[in-house]
C-alpha cells in the first residue's frame, strides 16, 4: 500500500499520516474515510433520489405530500384531497400558515406585512390559500391591501399588482381558485 503522497503546495513526497508537509509546512490534505463515504451515500442517497423525482414531476410529488401529511391515524380512505385536508384541522392550519409565510417572503418589507381575510380553498383537488396583504413598499409607505394567492402544490405565490402576473390574469385565477372557502 502506498504510504507516501504528494504535497498539494510544493509537490514533495510526504507520509500519509503527516499533519503537515516537512518541506514547506503546508497542512496535509484531510482525507475522508471509506466508512464516512459509505454513511454519506446511505443517508444522502434517498434525498438525492427524491430531488431527482421532484424535478421530473414537482406537482405530483407536492400533491402526494399533501395526501401523506394529512393522513389521519386511522388511515381510512378518502374520496378527495379536500376531504383528507379537512380531517385534520391542525395540519390544515399549518399548511395555511406556511402559505402565508411564503407570501411574506416575497414582500419588500416582510416584517411590516398585515394579513386579513385569509382562507383556504380547493382548486383541482389541491389546497390554495387566498387573502389580502398590506405591507410597506420600497419607499417605506404602506401600499394598501392587495389580494394574494399561494398554492405550494402548484408552486404559485403571487400578490396582485406585483408584476408577476397581469392583473387581468390574476383576477381570472382568483375567480376560479378562491371561490370555495373551507371552514377550518
Amino acid at each position: 500500500m502506498k504510504k507516501l503522497v504528494e504535497c498539494k503546495d510544493c509537490g514533495q513526497m510526504m507520509s500519509k499520516r503527516a499533519s503537515a508537509c516537512p518541506a514547506c509546512g503546508a497542512p496535509a490534505k484531510k482525507r475522508t474515510s471509506p466508512v464516512t463515504k459509505l454513511l454519506a451515500v446511505i443517508l444522502l442517497g434517498p434525498m438525492v433520489i427524491f430531488m431527482v423525482f421532484a424535478i421530473v414531476n414537482p406537482n405530483q410529488i407536492a400533491t402526494q405530500s399533501v395526501r401523506n401529511a394529512s393522513e389521519p391515524a386511522d388511515r381510512r380512505e378518502f374520496s378527495s384531497n379536500r376531504e383528507m385536508f379537512l380531517a385534520d384541522k391542525g395540519r390544515a392550519l399549518a399548511w395555511q400558515a406556511e402559505d402565508v409565510d411564503s407570501i411574506r417572503n416575497i414582500l419588500k418589507d416582510a416584517d411590516s406585512a398585515e394579513f386579513k381575510a385569509v382562507f383556504t380553498s380547493f382548486y383541482s383537488d389541491s389546497p390554495v390559500t387566498c387573502g389580502e396583504v398590506n405591507a410597506k413598499n420600497s419607499l417605506g409607505g404602506y401600499a394598501g391591501f392587495k389580494r394574494f394567492i399561494a398554492a405550494r402544490s402548484a408552486g404559485i405565490r403571487v400578490v396582485r399588482g406585483d408584476g408577476q402576473m397581469r392583473d387581468s390574469e390574476f383576477d381570472k385565477v382568483w375567480g376560479s381558485a378562491c371561490q370555495d372557502p373551507l371552514s377550518i
